[in-house]
């Protein structure tokens, strides 16, 4: 919880509990294919940076350059086509590093759209249709997708953002890990390394 507060102090304990790994081994969750994709940041540069009171806005603007976002683009779409055009969710951190890798995946092949919280829900509403049809391949959401959503067919999670949030990120490794009959396993992209 946000708000630090022991949920089972609100409610009493629960009658039932399963982590991740109990639900991967139970088959309730995917199998997770967890890819670090290396680069030349030294996280432990951002790790001071960030005890010194940068943002997390302030972080992601420093680290994701054009040449870092190239090749990000590039290594994506590589293996989206390996994986035979999975349905896929990039997280990125801010509007216009979204309508970047937005014009860059689409400039490369990949249909892509994005959603953050400035758009209206009847706007949502149908990205979300035209992505569970098929009609485009990769939905990049800016602090929108990480609850709340059900999209079951995402094979390719795509983290280009920094969270310093272990619950923000749980709930976007979430969104690829709903079991279907024609998946079982989502393969995860970690451009970040948080």
């Amino acid at each position: 919880r946000g708000d630090e507060l022991d949920i089972s102090e609100i409610f009493g304990e629960p009658v039932f509990r399963m982590g991740i790994v109990e639900g991967i081994e139970s088959g309730w969750l995917a199998n997770i294919n967890y890819e670090m994709m290396c680069d030349n940041v030294d996280w432990n540069k951002v790790k001071q940076l960030s005890v010194e009171g940068h943002s997390i806005k302030s972080l992601n603007k420093k680290l994701f350059l054009p040449a870092r976002d190239e090749q990000l683009v590039d290594d994506v779409i590589s293996r989206w086509k390996d994986l035979d055009r999975p349905q896929t969710i990039t997280f990125c951190q801010s509007v216009r590093h979204a309508e970047q890798l937005c014009e860059a995946f689409n400039d490369m092949g990949l249909p892509t759209r994005y959603l953050t919280g400035k758009h209206k829900e009847k706007e949502r509403a149908e990205a979300f249709t035209d992505f569970r049809l098929g009609n485009f391949s990769n939905l990049i959401g800016v602090d929108i997708l990480n609850e709340g959503v059900d999209l079951p067919d995402v094979e390719l999670v795509v983290f280009a953002r920094i969270t310093h949030s272990r619950r923000i990120f749980i709930q976007q490794l979430g969104r690829g890990l709903r079991v279907t009959d024609q998946k079982d396993t989502v393969t995860v992209m970690d451009f970040v390394a948080d």
